[in-house]
């Protein structure tokens, strides 16, 4: 398992020290936020999660802590080598909010150890996007390129994931994922993939087409074995909404994009309504469906600990609903509050869902109202809303790993067309810098 990490490290020393263009300097980022996302969600060693909560590391979580710590050690010399290229403030949003205030509550959290590395996590993963937001803002062109190729490797390796479990699979009758992976979450890897292949098309991405729609296909019959039904509606919200935006500029294409979707998926529920629902409901029973597959009473719970004023506003300390739910009878197969709401008010508090709420809305509205309308805003908008949609009933967005790994890669054309428009310094010398160095 160190082998891995041993190859990444080589890989992204050795991109971060070439010299050329932006994107040639800056070509390690896409890598580490894959890294990132996949050393987070992978779990290959099973440990007892109320003993990691109080500090007892396995050899995985030190991978995972050893890769955070190289990928801050190259955002800090990279942000230095850029800050002296282009010494100018960039926008940052609301994107700190949610990760200071996890790390804050480190203060009053019932696992301290474990409340200060997840929540470091998540500074780590707003840090690297900031990073892209600052190239961004100095080179857009180059911006924009290292955001199409962190969603190109994602789709690539999720692609590799996704073949290497086809195969590997003994039933495909179950609910289907890879190595190391549960089904919700392989189904939200394969979920984020397909929109970015539908919505950045071919040209964009530039993916030939004699492996784009290959992938297409295959995403598909993942998603459709994963049998996940959050993201099964996140996916149709996510192509309703990214067919909407792209036709911002087109309204006639707009409107009658979005009722042939409409029309057309109406249509198949109807011809498939039988199989539909049996494929929909698993085999479980109507009151399993009822509870959500046991969350409401899970969320009752949570939400019945919080007694005092200062737990309802700050909550147990960001990650110890783990410990609050996992050392209560009945709820042990919980590990965390199965909705980012819940996980954020039960960790931090109203104040923490404030915060995570406020982010949210300000990236809506800046991707939403960008003057500089394009595919990525698109891309981004369509892969918030397929978030949106299953967060009620999941975690992710709360956590590090690919939740929040994407909630921050979003801010990127968010941010860095904002920062576009701020007053520039010194931008004659600025691109004399460029030319010559670069």
């Amino acid at each position: 398992m160190f082998g891995p990490l041993f190859v990444l490290g080589l890989i992204l020393l050795d991109l971060n020290g070439r010299k050329g263009t932006l994107v040639d300097r800056f070509g390690w980022i896409p890598w580490a936020w894959v890294a990132l996302l996949l050393v987070t969600d992978l779990r290959l060693i099973n440990a007892d999660p109320l003993a990691v909560a109080a500090g007892a590391a396995n050899v995985q979580h030190l991978i995972q802590i050893a890769a955070y710590a190289l990928v801050t050690v190259l955002v800090v010399r990279a942000r230095s080598t850029i800050i002296g290229l282009f010494p100018r403030p960039v926008p940052k949003g609301l994107l700190l909010a949610f990760p200071l205030v996890a790390v804050a509550s480190a203060a009053w959290s019932l696992i301290p150890i474990y409340t200060v590395v997840r929540a470091l996590q998540l500074v780590v993963l707003a840090l690297l996007a900031l990073l892209v937001v600052r190239i961004w803002a100095s080179d857009p062109d180059a911006g924009e390129e290292i955001f199409a190729r962190m969603l190109r490797l994602f789709v690539q390796v999720v692609s590799i994931l996704a073949v290497i479990g086809l195969a590997t699979a003994e039933n495909l009758g179950d609910r289907f994922t890879w190595l190391g992976m549960h089904p919700g979450v392989t189904a939200t890897y394969t979920g984020a993939a397909l929109l970015i292949l539908i919505l950045g098309g071919r040209s964009w991405l530039r993916f030939p087409g004699y492996t784009y729609w290959p992938r297409l296909l295959l995403f598909g019959v993942v998603i459709y074995l994963a049998q996940t039904r959050s993201v099964l509606a996140g996916i149709v919200i996510g192509i309703g909404v990214g067919l909407w935006f792209k036709g911002r500029d087109k309204p006639i294409a707009r409107y009658l994009g979005v009722a042939y979707y409409l029309i057309g998926g109406l249509l198949f529920v109807l011809a498939t309504s039988l199989q539909l629902t049996g494929y929909l409901t698993r085999g479980e029973t109507a009151e399993s469906i009822a509870s959500l597959s046991g969350r409401i009473p899970l969320w009752e719970f949570a939400i019945g600990q919080l007694e005092s004023v200062q737990e309802w506003a700050l909550g147990f300390g960001y990650g110890s609903s783990r410990l609050v739910l996992l050392a209560s009878p009945g709820f042990q197969w919980a590990g965390s509050a199965h909705s980012t709401w819940v996980e954020v008010l039960l960790g931090i508090g109203v104040v923490g869902f404030v915060a995570t709420a406020a982010t949210i809305v300000a990236l809506v509205f800046t991707l939403s109202r960008s003057q500089a309308f394009g595919r990525p805003n698109v891309i981004a908008l369509s892969i918030l809303a397929f978030f949106l949609m299953a967060s009620p009933i999941s975690e992710g967005m709360a956590l590090p790993g690919i939740g929040f790994g994407f909630l921050a890669l979003l801010h990127v054309p968010a941010l860095g067309k904002r920062a576009l428009r701020l007053p520039r310094h010194r931008p004659d010398r600025a691109r004399a810098d460029v030319r010559t160095r670069g």
